[in-house]
């Protein structure tokens, strides 16, 4: 199979501007922090550009690798994930920081988070999987069975780092997969609804911030100065913006009011001094991503292709509705930053080597997009049709029959 010229520069256009955007934001966000603590205003915006250098040599390179060859080695990496998700768990290894063993630091190497990675392993192993299962899928025992444990294993590492917000993205990523492949929607619900409920009330008992957490997103105005401290200080910096915001660099709540300013919360900056234009502005770039993302997908040309570009296009899409609802307070606080807006190395780079995964798919892209099920294998090639006794030029009869 030949790469061709089918470039997605809509989708490299998209990104450019928000890296731009955010890395503009990075700064205003941080600056108070940057000078009060680190003794330097650019503090974090040199090191956001210094990501995104980065993340652009990983989005070339992933850009200009054949997409299939990840599918040989979908399984090892899916592997090498699991065993940095243990290994972050080990005393010493793991980096604890706000109470979670997050990252993992091996002597001289840099420190990395494996939750990330595992965000596009499992996309890869995914794809690859239900692509070689076909229809197969949607059956009991070949397909929901066998999903529901590699996720279980996948997910519930992460949420004993504990880190739940990237758990629920695993999932929800992960699921979106799974579906479009062809799972059986019965066997999802009936597995996913009560283990998920169970999952929940245990985690939740398990550490009671979160219940705290829980009881602040359900009523930031019984605590204003407690649980729903952080909900309180995002909806005063949203409320500030107004329509125009009160200007680039203005905002009050980043001086240490709004937990977070310049990773999770950068959404409300924004808000504050662009007004409810900018945060429009984001969105509609985010949505643009989506949109390009989602295209690619359709014209894949091959089951493994159209399932990658779903996935990660999935990823980016529910990483940036997780955050947003915790932002405008339509969802619990979870800790996850803004996809290619916030302040965070390892989530930076893995998002933009997605996005070269997803532009390698595009180089091999077809015309017309597909219409047929992702999971659904070639055509069988079309068999001889013995010839029929003609007279005249005449076309058969239409009682005959003709035998394969």
């Amino acid at each position: 199979m030949r790469s061709g010229s089918h470039v997605d520069y809509i989708l490299i256009g998209a990104v450019v501007l928000l890296l731009a955007f955010g890395a503009q934001m990075v700064y205003s966000a941080s600056v108070v922090i940057a000078h009060n603590e680190f003794g330097d205003e650019t503090y974090f915006f040199t090191r956001q550009l210094t990501w995104i250098a980065v993340g652009t040599l990983g989005l070339i390179v992933a850009a200009s690798v054949d997409y299939h060859r990840w599918q040989k080695v979908s399984l090892v990496l899916l592997i090498v994930t699991v065993v940095a998700l243990v290994l972050v768990l080990v005393p010493g290894l793991g980096m604890i920081q706000y109470g979670s063993a997050r990252w993992l630091k091996l002597g001289p190497l840099p420190s990395f988070q494996p939750s990330e990675l595992a965000k596009v392993a499992v996309v890869i192993y995914m794809a690859d999987w239900l692509a070689r299962k076909g229809q197969r899928v949607s059956r009991f025992t070949t397909g929901s069975i066998p999903f529901l444990i590699i996720l279980s294993l996948i997910a519930g590492l992460v949420v004993v780092e504990p880190d739940m917000g990237t758990a629920v993205i695993i999932c929800a990523v992960a699921f979106s997969v799974f579906f479009v492949a062809g799972a059986n929607l019965w066997h999802l619900i009936l597995g996913f609804v009560p283990g998920g409920m169970l999952t929940a009330v245990v985690v939740t008992y398990a550490a009671p911030y979160r219940a705290e957490r829980l009881a602040g997103f359900l009523d930031p105005f019984a605590d204003p100065l407690g649980k729903g401290w952080q909900a309180m200080q995002t909806f005063i910096a949203l409320g500030s913006g107004g329509l125009t915001g009160v200007g680039l660099g203005m905002s009050r709540q980043k001086a240490y009011y709004l937990p977070n300013a310049h990773t999770d919360s950068i959404l409300a900056i924004i808000g504050e001094e662009l007004g409810l234009i900018g945060t429009v502005a984001v969105i509609l770039l985010l949505m643009v991503i989506g949109w390009r993302g989602l295209r690619i997908a359709l014209r894949a040309p091959d089951p493994f292709g159209r399932l990658l570009a779903l996935g990660l296009t999935a990823k980016i899409l529910w990483q940036a509705i997780i955050n947003i609802g915790a932002v405008t307070s339509s969802l619990p606080y979870t800790g996850v930053t803004l996809p290619f807006v916030s302040f965070g190395g390892n989530s930076l780079c893995m998002t933009m080597i997605g996005i070269g995964l997803m532009l390698s798919v595009s180089r091999f892209a077809i015309a017309t997009p597909t219409t047929a099920r992702f999971n659904r294998p070639p055509a069988d090639p079309p068999r001889s049709i013995e010839k029929q006794p003609r007279s005249n030029g005449a076309l058969p009869m239409a009682g005959s029959r003709a035998h394969a």
